[in-house]
């Protein structure tokens, strides 16, 4: 019986409360690694005395040694008709699961509406945090964008002005020369200015898709904060509920051990 077992049985008594214990019974695994009888270990442990003595006195020890397990699992059971006929027959019957789950649902909604306003507040943080960073990134996308238009817009510029430079050079020569010359820097002008139009609409376009594809992903991670921040708030709340409510912990893990019983022993 080390410390930390210690610590769980008034943890457990601390949950169900004196009223379950008439419901309980301690039951000892590994009863063949005694050296004598258990009622001797038993009165070695004042601890473990207390924990019979709360429970009425009701415990069973098993012998995990023995093939045939079907006889001391027969006299488990007849222990626990016993201590259902000392209760009167009144045993914790599905209704009463069912009120339990039904009162722990209500303090459940109890509390989560309690914690309302600080869920919206965190929400709201977390939503702000959200927006922050997609501002930031679209803001960053469009800078880096102004600044490809200046940079193509001081190329082609550049491009223009020497272009200008050979057109002024070239009224010096023929006329007929100088017009056939003009009439090609002409053509090359417009399809430069073309290719610069086309560019900065092949970035805009790219630009727009971009954005597009952050904002769809911003409205993902939103949708994905909202849905964990209300798993997180319900099984908080539930968590709470239970505690508040012991019997509905109660029921359950004595459904859990009924089922185990019948799964292994076939009962």
């Amino acid at each position: 019986f080390t410390q930390e077992e210690k610590l769980t049985v008034q943890k457990i008594q601390q949950i169900f409360g004196q009223a379950a214990d008439r419901y309980s019974m301690v039951l000892f695994t590994h009863g063949d690694h005694l050296d004598g009888p258990f009622e001797e270990f038993l009165s070695e442990s004042p601890e473990l005395q207390e924990l019979v003595r709360r429970c009425n006195g009701q415990y069973h020890v098993f012998n995990n040694k023995l093939q045939d397990k079907k006889p001391q699992v027969r006299e488990l059971l007849q222990k626990v008709r016993t201590i259902v006929q000392k209760n009167g027959g009144s045993h914790y019957t599905n209704q009463m699961f069912q009120e339990a789950e039904r009162a722990v649902e209500e303090e459940k909604q109890r509390i989560l509406k309690e914690k309302e306003e600080k869920k919206r507040r965190e929400k709201e943080a977390m939503e702000r945090e959200i927006q922050a960073r997609y501002q930031s990134q679209v803001e960053q996308m469009k800078a880096e964008f102004r600044a490809e238009m200046e940079r193509s817009q001081r190329e082609f510029q550049a491009v223009r002005e020497r272009r200008e430079k050979e057109f002024q050079a070239e009224r010096e020569r023929s006329q007929r020369e100088r017009q056939e010359t003009l009439e090609e820097m002409e053509r090359e002008r417009d399809l430069r200015q073309t290719e610069a139009n086309r560019y900065r609409e092949q970035q805009e376009q790219n630009l727009s898709a971009q954005l597009r594809s952050l904002e769809e992903e911003h409205e993902r991670k939103r949708q994905q904060m909202r849905a964990e921040l209300e798993t997180r708030y319900e099984a908080q709340a539930r968590c709470e509920a239970e505690h508040r409510n012991p019997f509905a912990l109660f029921g359950r893990g004595l459904g859990l051990i009924v089922d185990g019983f019948k799964a292994i022993f076939g009962y």
